[in-house]
């Protein structure tokens, strides 16, 4: 566990490698204890897309050589962060842009959108829908299961 003194001591790196150390300078007011100055800087960070890591204890798999660096590997991968310890750039999906113009051509919903017949669905419909589709169903199948299941048991039972 890291003591706070730590936590905003990367954060003051963090703040300057991002060059957002100046408006972190102008929020922040005399007299402010350790922890509101670390929560302020946090949220400059995060404006910016710059988040604290979750901290862990790393695990170490084998007693043998202390770093094995191998030029183009992919488990380099920490390496490549230019923050400071603690701290990573968000990245959004960089398909996104290529998804959403697919889907448009091809008249389809963006993945993860409910399709326009589900808007005219009743709540118990719509419910029924959800789960067919959460439990792995195609589309096309949980609006099969939601049209067979349409009315109730106890109208089926009469």
């Amino acid at each position: 566990m890291k003591s706070v003194e730590t936590k905003f001591a990367e954060a003051c790196d963090a703040l300057k490698k991002a060059n957002k150390f100046k408006k972190f300078e102008e929020q922040r007011k005399s007299g402010m204890s350790i922890e509101a100055q670390l929560n302020l800087a946090e949220a400059v960070l995060k404006d910016v897309g710059v988040v604290r890591t979750k901290e862990s204890t790393p695990i170490k798999k084998n007693a043998g050589a202390a770093e094995m660096f191998v030029e183009g590997s992919p488990f380099n991968g920490d390496r490549g962060n230019s923050f400071s310890e603690g701290y990573i750039k968000e990245t959004t999906d960089p398909f996104a842009k290529g998804d959403k113009i697919l889907c448009e051509a091809l008249g389809i919903p963006m993945p993860g959108q409910k399709p326009e017949a589900y808007e005219k669905l009743t709540e118990q419909k719509k419910k029924d829908y959800d789960f067919a589709r959460a439990i792995g169903l195609s589309e096309s199948d949980a609006f099969r299961l939601v049209k067979i299941a349409g009315s109730d048991f106890r109208e089926s039972r009469r």
